[in-house]
């Protein structure tokens, strides 16, 4: 009787397909998961350098004394484009043209392709800070869609008067950020 005790210390099949299957189940949804938290990260993480983007322009334009643009080059012409995708440059305009003094550019911010974004108003396509800080010319702001099989994130990134840079998010999961000024936005399906 003892030895027949022994022999039966093992798994059976059943028990170990059943532990199997509850494994895969636990880690599949533990890639949900994580995929969830990447994305999440991954937008936080393009507010954050948006924001630094908008910053330095700021400053530079009160280090140097002069206008300064941040904006989408067009290739070849070396102008502000409409074009919010691919690379963003910050660079001196003190003659207001919206191309970099003598061809310096001094910073870049690259967009990820999977990024949407349009710029508001449409005609405008650049930001410019004047040599104490504030916002030259109209306003403007950039809405910011990123959509994954885990996250619809959207954004709304504006610059003030004073030339500060915030932003607003779809809190409520709607589809639609209400800005300050009473627009509702939404990002194209």
């Amino acid at each position: 009787m003892e030895n027949q005790a022994l022999l039966r210390t093992g798994f059976t099949l059943i028990e170990l397909l059943v532990t199997l299957a509850v494994a895969a189940i636990s880690v599949t949804y533990a890639i949900n998961g994580f995929g969830s938290i990447y994305d999440r990260h991954r937008n936080a993480t393009f507010l954050n350098r948006l924001h630094n983007s908008f910053n330095y322009a700021r400053s530079l334009a009160l280090q140097s004394n002069s206008i300064t643009t941040l904006c989408p080059l067009e290739p070849g012409s070396g102008k502000c484009t409409n074009d919010w995708h691919g690379t963003i440059s910050i660079f001196i305009d003190s003659d207001n043209d919206r191309e970099p003094d003598e061809g310096r550019i001094e910073r870049v911010f690259d967009i990820p392709d999977e990024f949407h974004i349009t710029v508001r108003p449409a005609s405008k396509g650049y930001f410019q800070f004047t040599a104490s800080g504030l916002s030259h010319g109209t306003l403007g702001g950039l809405l910011i869609c990123h959509q994954t099989e885990f996250v619809d994130f959207m954004a709304y990134a504006a610059m003030n008067m004073g030339g500060r840079y915030r932003d607003q998010a779809d809190n409520d999961h709607d589809g639609v950020i209400e800005t300050s000024s009473g627009a509702n936005l939404s990002c194209p399906s």
